[in-house]
């Protein structure tokens, strides 16, 4: 699997990892999100948008805690879960296409928002 973000290529690695390790985010030397391979298909994915949410923490600087990342990703989840018209919503894509990364994020950034500095 590979998740694109951007101008990344992230490979999604599902590999032998520890007891009671789901995955992980590493940065460098190039950026890959392991999972293990123990996990059923509905915790594999939470624990690609975990990971994913990690990867997003460490780029920009959020700087945000365990807690808080697995908050958002149960929370998250629970949406795409419970609104299945959401999910169908996003695999349509944007209505424009994007053709160009400075078109991203939307003129609308707030203004104490990390892309906006």
């Amino acid at each position: 699997m590979q998740l694109l973000f951007n101008t990344y290529k992230i490979p999604v690695v599902v590999t032998e990892m520890p007891e009671g390790d789901f995955g992980q985010f590493s940065f460098y030397p190039y950026p890959e999100i392991q999972v293990s391979n123990k996990l059923n298909q509905e915790v594999l994915t939470s624990t690609i948008l975990h990971e994913t949410m990690e990867m997003i923490s460490e780029i920009y600087g959020l700087n945000l805690d365990e807690s808080q990342i697995r908050t958002l990703e149960v929370s998250l989840m629970a949406i795409f879960f419970q609104n299945p018209w959401f999910l169908e919503r996003l695999r349509k894509g944007p209505e424009n296409a994007i053709t160009d990364l400075p078109d991203w994020p939307p003129s609308q950034t707030l203004p104490d928002a990390p892309e906006a500095l």
